[in-house]
């Protein structure tokens, strides 16, 4: 079993220090004698893919956040007071969890769900999550997919992309949404439709589900009013992801661009040149981000 980073950081050389407390008496608290160091976040999402993000963090946080004497919280705010800020990070967080699914079932093709009659958001949804049971009973499997819904051009008409893999019943699903659609509350027709989009490899090294999650995700939040903690995509339910943090040897994020590559047998000189959007160097020089896919050279792993 994998350390921690909080564990790994306890096997840096630290000092013991003495505080005073203001309520009164002493406190003894470690202090690294390192306090930053470059930390590996990578997150392995099946059949040779891998992300992962490569920056400076400061250590010494991280070993005080385990002592409830250091650790500070900042103040309770109500969610309309979030801040744009929160509301940024949200609809971040939510495509790295797009991205993370489209990849782990193995995305080979996406579905755009939509109406020609123009209903509310949450009415499309409606149908939409009778249409996944009524799918999955008929053809007796789990349905893997991700859906992000998008505005569409008109400012007021909503349609859902789905991620989807393995075989998909186009016959069968189109009789299901069809029906679903046939009618609104007002007992108008809505007139479904589902649309196939297939992807090509423009590359020998590019890889299809990584294709289709970085086509999907771009789509989270998009045109939809932000809310904090609001669901910006809906998607089949996974175990828990494999993450591994780890504290590198290397002092420097350039330094640690040789580490990784020799962890993981990656030549990340060839990831460089011949692979668009798989290595991003953050704009103030703190770290990088990076993909691998199955396609990939890889160098011979040296244990």
């Amino acid at each position: 079993m994998s350390l921690t980073l909080g564990e790994q950081c306890w096997q840096q050389p630290h000092e013991w220090l003495i505080e005073e407390l203001p309520e009164g008496g002493l406190h003894r608290y470690p202090s690294l004698l390192e306090q930053y160091g470059v930390v590996a976040k990578i997150a392995h999402r099946g059949e040779g893919r891998i992300e992962g993000v490569c920056k400076v963090v400061n250590l010494q946080k991280v070993m005080d956040a385990s002592d409830p004497r250091k650790r500070h919280r900042g103040p309770r705010v109500q969610p309309a007071e979030r801040s744009d800020e929160s509301l940024r990070v949200s609809s971040q967080r939510a495509r790295v969890s797009v991205r993370s699914v489209c990849q782990r079932i193995g995305a080979d093709r996406m579905l755009t769900f939509g109406t020609r009659a123009v209903i509310s958001l949450s009415d499309l949804l409606v149908r939409y999550q009778r249409f996944v049971d009524a799918y999955e009973y008929s053809v007796k499997e789990k349905w893997l997919r991700v859906a992000v819904p998008e505005l569409h051009k008109d400012g007021v008409h909503y349609h859902l992309h789905v991620a989807v893999a393995g075989w998909f019943r186009l016959s069968v699903a189109l009789n299901i949404w069809h029906a679903l659609c046939a009618y609104d509350f007002e007992e108008h027709p809505v007139n479904g439709s589902i649309n196939v989009k297939t992807f090509t490899l423009r590359t020998a090294q590019d890889d299809i589900p990584s294709v289709i999650a970085a086509y999907i995700a771009k789509y989270v939040g998009k045109n939809l009013l932000l809310q904090f903690n609001k669901k910006n995509y809906w998607a089949t339910r996974l175990p828990k992801e494999e993450i591994q943090r780890i504290l590198l040897q290397a002092k420097t994020p350039e330094l640690a661009i040789d580490e990784i590559g020799r962890r993981f047998g990656i030549d990340f000189a060839s990831v460089i040149l011949t692979h668009k959007g798989c290595f991003f160097v953050f704009p103030d020089d703190s770290g990088f981000w990076f993909r691998v896919t199955p396609t990939m050279h890889r160098t011979e792993i040296p244990f």
